[in-house]
């Protein structure tokens, strides 16, 4: 069973719920009710596999798209976390399977020697359409992630969850 939470900031900067959906149309026309000032965002609970979470802002762009990259990468590290005991983008080795990578900010230069030829790993790449983010020491300071819409970076996220439901 997928609920679709409707979530905002309030004034105190505290999360709160708005409205709880069964699908995502529902979900969007309620987003959309709260306006584009409060940049309301959704999350998708699957309650069968309880750490599957993803984020879908609604069809317009209300949350700029590096924040949106940001509580991607930091929604995937949790999950990772979840089941390994460590944050892939706080820790060496990182995270990587067939579909995507996760990898700590590295400030080696290319001293460490599995660096040395290619330089520091990007610290977000999704391998199907090659798409890489890097940061500055934690995930979203400094980002300056490829040309891409709030709506594939959304698939790009459902595509990693599904591979890291897979790896066991």
């Amino acid at each position: 069973m997928i609920r679709y939470i409707v979530k905002y900031i309030d004034g105190s900067n505290k999360v709160r719920e708005y409205k709880t959906c069964a699908n995502k149309m529902l979900a969007l026309e309620a987003a959309s009710q709260l306006g584009e000032q409060i940049k309301p965002w959704i999350d998708v609970y699957d309650m069968r596999k309880v750490s599957t979470i993803s984020v879908y802002p609604p069809k317009y762009k209300m949350i700029d798209i590096k924040e949106f990259i940001t509580m991607g990468i930091k929604t995937l590290a949790g999950m990772i976390e979840s089941k390994t005991g460590y944050n892939p983008t706080e820790v060496e080795p990182g995270f990587a399977n067939d579909v995507f990578e996760i990898h700590p900010y590295c400030d080696c230069d290319g001293e460490d020697p599995e660096h040395e030829e290619l330089g520091c790993p990007i610290n977000f790449y999704y391998q199907p359409d090659d798409f890489g983010v890097k940061w500055y020491k934690y995930v979203g300071r400094s980002m300056d992630p490829d040309e891409i819409k709030h709506e594939h970076f959304t698939e790009i996220l459902e595509k990693c969850m599904e591979s890291f439901g897979e790896d066991k």
